[in-house]
């Protein structure tokens, strides 16, 4: 899937302008980054401002693109926070950001413990925008099929569920044993 097609099937699914917004980050920024080609081609399209679980991609940066150094200057001045692309946050206030000293692999930071590694959330930005994608698919499937609220409440059938892992196996067989950050989701659902 590429950016044109990621942003095509968001806009087009369950997309209410009227509480959802798309995000598109300063292109210079992106142009300027140090992130490989394909990151900076897919961010061009944009991204969407949040998406389940809990997540939100627009909280700190406004959409400015900018490094953990560059968005905190007075805290940050070590070489490794200049790797570490900053996306946008989880429910937890914990920051997702792109390594670019790790294959511009999306990892989740420890807002509490000095933005250390917790985990590697996908391989890259297109298997997170995927299983974004998948998530979102499947949130809207419980709200259709078991109601308002059905998904917050916990309300969803083994079949949908079924579906959802098997959307995630199929962007990567092993995003389950690999990223503790999807796990966790699935295993609090």
């Amino acid at each position: 899937m590429n950016s044109s097609e990621f942003k095509s099937a968001w806009l087009s699914s369950g997309f209410n302008p009227q509480i959802d917004s798309w995000l598109e980050f300063d292109k210079f920024q992106i142009e300027q980054s140090t992130v490989n080609k394909h990151t900076k081609l897919f961010l061009q399209a944009g991204f969407p401002d949040s998406a389940a679980p809990f997540l939100n991609f627009d909280g700190l940066s406004k959409g400015k693109f900018l490094t953990l150094t560059q968005m905190f200057p007075r805290f940050f001045k070590n070489e490794r926070s200049k790797s570490f692309w900053m996306l946008g946050t989880d429910g937890g206030g914990n920051l997702i950001a792109i390594d670019d000293s790790n294959d511009d692999k999306i990892v989740l930071l420890d807002h509490e413990q000095n933005f250390e590694l917790i985990d590697i959330i996908n391989e890259n930005i297109e298997q997170l925008a995927q299983c974004l994608l998948l998530y979102r698919n499947f949130v809207n499937d419980v709200l259709e099929k078991n109601g308002e609220g059905a998904y917050l409440d916990g309300n969803y059938t083994k079949e949908q569920l079924l579906k959802l892992i098997q959307g995630f196996n199929t962007v990567d067989s092993d995003i389950l044993k690999r990223s503790g950050f999807w796990k966790s989701q699935i295993a609090t659902l």
